[in-house]
């Protein structure tokens, strides 16, 4: 078996059902690969601007699934994965309404073996943690913000 293959129509129209739902492929391109040996179900990323350039398209989200974790999986744990790696896909657009496609993998990490020893309390702490990062990239964002329409000020204090 290849290394990397183009992942078979069932677990593509699977995926794409969910990303419409979303309406992710309102901003970007979906292209969808089997992948064996990775550890888990799916995997979200950007594509590369080379990997954009061979496919001849921009804004491309690739999807690795690993099919034989996929097997195992029923529906309703299918869709879960699935949703919880496509909820870092987004569009993050500017005043002046450019921006660009963002794919941030999803951010609560927690082994197994810790959950099955903490459980919820683990899991009460790692959102407690993503929350407190959020919190400070949104202030660090503000002051940068800040910082700029303070120096903008200063080159030109008539706003003209």
């Amino acid at each position: 078996m290849a290394k990397l293959e183009k992942a078979n129509d069932e677990i593509i129209e699977f995926i794409t059902e969910i990303i419409q739902e979303h309406d992710l492929d309102a901003f970007a391109q979906f292209r969808f690969f089997e992948l064996p040996k990775q550890k888990e179900l799916i995997k979200v990323s950007k594509a590369s601007a080379t990997t954009e350039y061979f496919a001849k398209t921009s804004d491309m989200v690739t999807v690795f699934i690993n099919p034989r974790i996929w097997e195992m999986m029923d529906e309703k744990q299918r869709r879960l994965l699935t949703e919880n790696a496509l909820n870092g896909v987004y569009f993050d657009e500017k005043d002046d309404g450019t921006g660009k496609l963002v794919v941030e993998q999803p951010n609560l990490a927690i082994s197994a073996e810790c959950y099955a020893k903490y459980g919820k309390d683990l899991v009460d702490a790692a959102e407690i943690a993503v929350h407190a990062l959020r919190q400070i990239k949104e202030k660090e964002k503000q002051e940068k913000e800040a910082k700029k329409a303070a120096k903008d000020k200063k080159f030109n204090p008539n706003g003209d």
